[in-house]
Order: C-alpha cells, then structure tokens, then sequence
C-alpha cells in the first residue's frame, strides 16, 4: 500500500497535477529539500511545489529502484528539468541529475517528501542567468 501511494504521488509530480499532489499529502506534511530545509504544512507546501514547477515545467522524477522498511520508502533514480525563464525554456538549460527521495507514508498519505540529489548543475544555470 505504501508504495502504491508513493507511486501515486511521484505520478502526481510528473504529470504536476497540484490537486492530486496536495491530496496526498497530510495536513502537516514535511518537504526537505536538498539543502536540508524543511518545510511544513500542505498550503504551503503546495505554494512552493507551483513555483518550482513555472521555473521547470517539465520537472520529472525517473524511478529505477524503490526499497520499503515499514511506512518509510526509499527512491532511487534521476530528477531532470529544463530552466524557463518568464515561460520560456533557457537554452541550454536542461538538466538530469541523480537523486534518491524518501517519504513516509501515514493513514495513506505522504507525510515526508525528502529529495537527496546533488543540485549543482541546476545552481550553475541559474548563477550563469543572473550573471548575464
């Protein structure tokens, strides 16, 4: 069951259903980002994942493996994105990284969402932007 929701929910990432996304999340859900900084609260949440997805619209979670311990899943596999700026995507702004995420399951919805991926690349178009 935990990974069926799990599945779902990176199912809602790919297709950024926001209605879906928020639906499976608890009311106190927990986002760690890469930097290790969390966020609490699914409005809030919800705000932070739709400005994440007008910068990479087509944001996408690719799952090689997935492993279960209890309500705790761990995912392994590649982010990728492409940089937009003001709707329209950054040359040579597309990226692919490596990353793992890990959720908790609770009562059948994500209660933590933790993405560990090395978001370097990302930060060098950016930097490579704002210099511009």
């Amino acid at each position: 069951m935990e990974i069926e929701i799990t599945l779902n929910f990176i199912d809602a990432i790919n297709t950024h259903n926001m209605g879906k996304l928020t639906d499976l999340m608890t009311d106190d859900h927990i986002f760690v980002d890469t930097l290790g900084r969390r966020l609490r609260g699914k409005e809030k949440i919800h705000e932070e994942w739709q400005k994440f997805l007008d910068v990479f619209p087509d944001y996408m979670v690719s799952v090689t493996d997935m492993i279960q311990r209890g309500d705790v899943i761990g995912i392994f596999g590649r982010a990728s994105g492409t940089y937009t700026l003001k709707g329209k995507p950054v040359s040579d702004g597309h990226w692919e990284i490596p990353a793992a995420w890990k959720a908790i399951v609770k009562d059948g919805r994500i209660a933590l969402w933790q993405i560990i991926a090395d978001f370097e690349p990302v930060r060098q178009i950016k930097a490579r932007l704002d210099g511009a």
